[in-house]
C-alpha cells in the first residue's frame, strides 16, 4: 500500500519513509509480489527497482557523515542532490548540495529555486534532505520519474548521539512491551522520555537505525505509529486554543484517553490504533456498571475482554478520583492486558 501510489503516479511519492523500516527481505517480497501478479510496464518494473536500491542504498551503503564532511560540512537545512548512473558503483555520482548561504548561486532552474527556497523556509536548520535521481532512467522511460527523496538528520555530533539515545528508547519500549510482568508503571517510565522529545525527526531517523539493528515485527510497527500518534496529540494540546476545545463545556477534571486494545474483540480499532476517549468521573462509572452487567450474560470467548473493560474503566475511576483538580489530563492504554493505565500528563 505504500508502494501503490508511486506506482500509479509515476514517481515515489514524497511520504515514503514509513518504507524505509522495511528489511531488504521485506522490500524484495514486495517487489516480488507487484511484478508477479500485476501487469506491469518495464518503466513501473524499472521505478519499483529505483526504489527498492535506493532503500539499500540508504540503509546500507551511504556513510552521510562522510557525505557532510566531503560537501563542507555546511550548515543546515541542507538539501542533498545525488545524481546516480549506477546502482552499485558510486565513483560516478554526482553530487550537489545546497543550503541557505549558496541557493541564489547555484545552477538551477528559477522554478526549481523558488521551490526549494519556500521548502527551506519551512525546514529545520537539523534537517538534511536527500534526492536521489537517475536521469538515464527517466529519460529513458518518460512516464516514470526516478526521483526519491529521503529526509534525515544532518550528521553532526549532537544529532547523532541523540539518534543513538533515541535508538535505545525504541528498543527499551519494544523489550517492556514483550514483557508480561511489568507493570503500568514500569512501561510508563520507559515510554514517557519518547513522548517527551521535542523532534518527531530524531523519532523517525531514530527508529531507522534500530530498524537497521534489528529487523521490526510487526506488532512494533503498529507500536511505534501508536507512539507517534501520542507524541503528536502531546504537541498537540500545547497549541492556543486546543485543550479549549477538548473541553468543550465540560468542568470537571477531565481524561483524553488514547487507547491501543490487543485483545481479538478490538481488532477494528488497531487500524486506527485507539480511539481517543473524553473521559469524565460519571462516564466512567457509567461505563464501569454497563461492563459489569454485561458480563453476567457473555458468552465465554467475551468475557476477557469485559474483565478487561472492567479493570480499564476501574483505572479511570481511581485516577480521576486521584486527579479531582478540574484540568485534562492525557492517558493512554497500550496493554492488552488487566494492568492499571499508563499516566502521561
Amino acid at each position: 500500500m505504500q508502494l501503490q501510489p508511486s506506482i500509479v503516479e509515476g514517481w515515489p511519492q514524497g511520504h515514503l519513509f514509513p518504507l524505509l523500516l522495511f528489511s531488504e527481505h521485506d522490500i524484495q517480497n514486495i517487489v516480488d509480489l507487484y511484478c508477479r501478479r500485476f501487469n506491469l510496464t518495464e518503466g513501473q518494473q524499472e521505478l519499483l527497482l529505483f526504489i527498492q536500491q535506493v532503500h539499500r542504498i540508504h540503509r546500507q551503503q551511504m556513510d552521510y557523515q562522510r557525505l557532510w564532511r566531503q560537501g563542507g560540512s555546511m550548515p543546515g537545512p541542507l538539501f542533498v542532490f545525488i545524481f546516480m548512473d549506477d546502482y552499485h558503483d558510486q565513483s560516478g555520482w554526482e553530487i550537489q548540495y545546497i543550503n541557505p548561504d549558496n541557493v541564489h548561486e547555484v545552477e538551477l532552474l528559477e522554478e526549481d529555486r523558488a521551490r526549494i527556497l519556500e521548502e527551506m523556509e519551512r525546514s529545520s536548520p537539523n534537517r538534511m534532505k536527500l534526492n536521489f535521481l537517475y536521469l538515464e532512467k527517466s529519460q529513458r522511460y518518460p512516464d516514470q520519474k526516478f526521483l526519491m527523496e529521503v529526509w534525515s538528520t544532518l550528521p553532526t555530533e549532537q544529532n547523532e548521539t541523540h539518534l543513538h539515545r533515541v535508538s535505545a528508547r525504541f528498543e527499551a519500549v519494544f523489550d517492556i512491551i514483550k514483557d508480561e510482568s511489568a507493570i503500568g508503571n514500569q512501561r510508563a517510565e520507559v515510554l514517557q522520555p519518547l513522548i517527551e522529545e521535542d523532534r518527531g525527526d530524531l523519532l523517525r531517523v531514530g527508529l531507522e537505525r534500530l530498524s537497521i539493528k534489528r529487523p521490526l515485527k510487526a506488532a512494533e510497527f503498529d507500536y511505534q505509529q501508536f507512539i507517534v500518534r501520542i507524541w503528536e496529540l502531546v504537541r498537540l494540546s500545547r497549541e492556543p486554543g486546543v485543550v479549549d476545545g477538548w473541553r468543550s463545556d465540560e468542568q470537571e477534571t477531565l481524561l483524553m484517553v488514547f487507547r491501543m486494545n490487543d485483545s481479538e474483540n478490538a481488532k477494528e480499532l488497531r487500524s486506527t490504533y485507539g480511539p481517543i476517549i473524553r473521559m469524565t468521573r460519571e462516564m466512567a462509572s457509567l461505563h464501569h456498571a454497563d461492563s459489569l452487567q454485561m458480563r453476567n450474560s457473555a458468552a465465554e470467548e467475551e468475557r476477557a475482554f469485559l474483565d478487561h473493560e472492567i479493570d480499564l474503566y476501574e483505572g479511570f475511576i481511581r485516577l480521576l478520583e486521584k486527579y479531582d483538580n478540574g484540568g485534562i489530563h492525557l492517558m493512554l492504554d497500550f496493554s492488552g492486558t488487566n494492568e492499571e493505565l499508563e499516566f502521561l500528563q
